[in-house]
């Protein structure tokens, strides 16, 4: 069989339509994926904004950093001693020096410590 009686059908493509030799039939390639920082993933996260039922009933809507702030105040007002810690050390390195006079002190016990009555 010649190339002049090339039969063209399934799976045949004709000669005019093929991959020329040594020429990519895809020549840009495949897209590259978008590739976003970690941490521009973490921020746009956080920001989004969450609703939330207040106690009245209510609905409001926040960003998830403050939703976030919200449940860890609240654990921490009910005694979570790890909630009452990262208060604690958020409070110590995160507030800005100007703040920190209005802040008032946290200060852990140990649940074992008793108070004696002094006579």
């Amino acid at each position: 069989m010649s190339e002049d009686d090339y039969d063209v059908g399934y799976g045949k493509p004709p000669k005019s339509g093929q991959f020329k030799k040594g020429k990519s039939g895809n020549p840009r390639g495949r897209p590259k994926k978008e590739v976003r920082p970690p941490w521009e993933v973490f921020k746009d996260e956080m920001d989004r904004m969450v609703k939330i039922k207040e106690a009245d009933g209510s609905v409001s809507e926040i960003s998830m950093w403050n939703a976030i702030l919200r449940q860890l105040i609240q654990k921490a007002a009910k005694g979570d001693s790890s909630a009452i810690r990262l208060i604690t050390q958020l409070q110590e390195k995160q507030a800005p020096v100007e703040m920190k006079h209005h802040l008032p002190q946290i200060i852990l016990y140990s649940e074992d410590m008793s108070v004696e009555d002094e006579d």
